[in-house]
């Protein structure tokens, strides 16, 4: 194990919102109806085979973070940043002493070709490949003629060869050339695709999922056209086996066995991202140039200290893996904030951490344009002083009210104002599909919403934000 795999993983309260997508509906697979707001739990549907691995130094209680709130928890600072929703930020800077911004990057050996640096000064703007390899039917549509069960564990179960079929017509005909020629075109300088384990790995028991070697053929075809275009991608492992957070994408709802049966799940993740290196080796070299970094399990969602603890260790040793094959880990931060990762890894490690933001999901009388500006200005202070890159994997348009155009540039402008402004840049979940200009990038820019010729303009940012950003940030900001 490298040295990061010598470092303690503690566990911590969660104060999870309403992160991860989903059209603007409720996680489903969650009941929170007898829960305080932010410890919402599974009702399990299969015995608990094991614990989880141990967790020393946690709290085992459950943690009270505010509903919607995404989980983060603003560090104690002696100038804490205003939130008044009236007046916001006054654009006084934070305190008179010098700040460091510095973000040191891996040592990585770049003499074959020069793979994405996410330490450097361009940001990633990117755009989720979403429902194409990892099929999310029930709000961003689905071919003509299927009848859809809600997860692909129940459209395929007892008939997963026709279930293979009828998603081989997703994974053929779903994103073509023109698609990436389109993304290029319009600012985007990288992709982010959800791929699926049993893409990588064959399924166990009663699974039903296709593993047909079709979607990974698409998706060789796809990563072989990043050059041609300039583009790079990061390759989600968007289902992990047995469900890392029972919704939908991961193509199980219900319970996240991978957190609460690791006995039967945790090596056949691993196997996953093993396996997922291996066919990234596998590829041209000009096209292994393009890949950014090898995510080892998107949106994971711990509901408790133990899981905490068993997540933490996931990226550790996925960061073993990955590293050792020259490439980036990409980590989900599971909900918990940057500040909730400051124990693991160091300055230095190859890895970057996916943060996932939405407002989609919140209470719509504690949600305006002012208050997202102020929950970025909260987060800004945390993200500055974090010591790895920070990847927006997922964000979108999509608010709990009013979706005007002008309000919507507002909300698209003010968001990457921070994440490309300052941050290791985003990637917009999705694309295409069947939603509106909240969720789907191409249908925004057709609608106006973004403007991909002003990435770095932000226009629709309020003065002071933009101003509290480089204050936090100094030479880092690009803003």
């Amino acid at each position: 194990m490298s040295e990061v795999g010598s470092q303690l993983w503690q566990g911590y309260n969660p104060a999870l919102g309403n992160g991860g997508h989903g059209g603007g509906l409720p996680f489903p697979g969650f009941d929170d109806s007898n829960g305080q707001d932010g410890d919402a739990s599974f009702s399990p549907d299969a015995p608990e085979l094991g614990p989880t691995f141990p967790v020393e130094g946690g709290d085992d209680g459950e943690g009270e973070g505010e509903e919607g709130d995404g989980g983060y928890e603003e560090p104690p600072q002696e100038n804490p940043t205003p939130n008044d929703k009236e007046d916001n930020w006054d654009g006084e800077k934070d305190t008179d002493e010098p700040d460091s911004h510095e973000l040191q990057p891996p040592k990585v050996d770049d003499s074959k070709c020069h793979k994405w640096d996410w330490w450097g000064s361009e940001p990633a703007v990117s755009v989720n490949l979403g429902n194409w390899l990892i099929p999310e039917w029930s709000w961003m549509g689905h071919p003509d003629g299927i009848s859809y069960n809600g997860d692909i564990y129940s459209q395929c179960a007892g008939r997963t060869q026709e279930c293979a079929d009828e998603m081989r017509i997703n994974w053929e005909g779903y994103i073509v050339e023109s698609d990436l020629e389109y993304i290029s075109e319009h600012g985007a300088n990288m992709v982010r695709i959800p791929v699926p384990f049993y893409a990588f790995i064959e399924t166990q028991g009663d699974e039903p999922y296709p593993t047909s070697e079709v979607q990974k053929d698409e998706l060789t075809r796809v990563l072989n056209l990043l050059p041609d275009y300039d583009l790079h991608a990061v390759i989600d492992i968007h289902a992990v086996p047995g469900s890392q957070n029972g919704l939908e994408h991961s193509g199980r709802l219900g319970e996240a066995y991978f957190l609460t049966q690791t006995s039967q799940y945790w090596e056949r993740g691993l196997d996953t991202v093993k396996a997922v290196v291996e066919y990234v080796q596998s590829l041209p070299e000009d096209t292994q140039c393009r890949i950014a970094g090898i995510e080892n399990a998107n949106e994971i969602k711990p509901e408790n200290a133990d899981q905490i603890g068993t997540t933490k260790k996931f990226a550790v040793e996925s960061y073993d893996i990955v590293n050792e094959a020259g490439f980036t880990l990409i980590a989900s931060d599971a909900f918990l904030g940057p500040a909730k990762w400051s124990d693991m890894f160091t300055q230095g490690e190859n890895v970057a951490l996916d943060v996932h933001r939405y407002w989609a999901y919140d209470e719509p009388s504690q949600v305006s344009d002012e208050s997202i500006a102020d929950d970025l200005a909260k987060f800004a202070k945390e993200a500055s002083s974090f010591h790895l890159p920070i990847f927006i994997g997922e964000f979108s348009n999509a608010r709990p009210y009013q979706q005007d155009v002008e309000s919507l540039k507002y909300t698209y402008q003010a968001q990457q104002s921070l994440w490309v402004g300052a941050l290791a840049g985003s990637s917009f979940w999705a694309y295409k599909g069947a939603q509106g200009s909240d969720w789907n990038w191409r249908k925004a820019i057709q609608d106006g919403v973004i403007d991909t010729q002003d990435n770095f303009n932000f226009e629709e940012s309020p003065e002071w934000l933009k101003q509290h950003i480089r204050d936090n940030f100094g030479d880092r900001s690009r803003i």
